[in-house]
């Protein structure tokens, strides 16, 4: 004998399920990129506190992203600076997982 049950609604429940699965995913992206900013930003090295400020977590369809604006962090980041070891940047984002995409880019203006 062959039993048969239907389900109402179990398409729009597994919806409701992956949105919230999704947005508490996003929720621990940002918590992530909010604590390697501020890693990030303690071991930006410092004279006038401008790279250090220059840090910033931006939200994004595929997660965050943490942006330095600031010209000057690509040669902080390459050891023109004794505070700081060099790649200072790349050291800090491996510590978090391994980094998809983009680690340091130079934004020319």
């Amino acid at each position: 004998m062959t039993v048969k049950i239907a389900l109402k609604g179990i398409n729009s429940e597994f919806k409701k399920i992956e949105k919230e699965q999704n947005k508490e995913i996003q929720t621990k992206l940002l918590i992530t990129a909010n604590t390697m900013k501020a890693d990030l930003v303690s071991k930006t090295p410092i004279d006038t506190g401008e790279a250090r400020a220059g840090w910033s977590v931006i939200p994004g369809l595929f997660g965050p992203s943490i942006v330095n604006n600031v010209n000057h962090i690509e040669h902080l980041n390459n050891g023109h600076s004794k505070q700081a070891a060099s790649l200072f940047i790349e050291r800090t984002a491996l510590k978090y997982g391994r980094p998809i995409g983009t680690i340091v880019k130079v934004k020319k203006n």
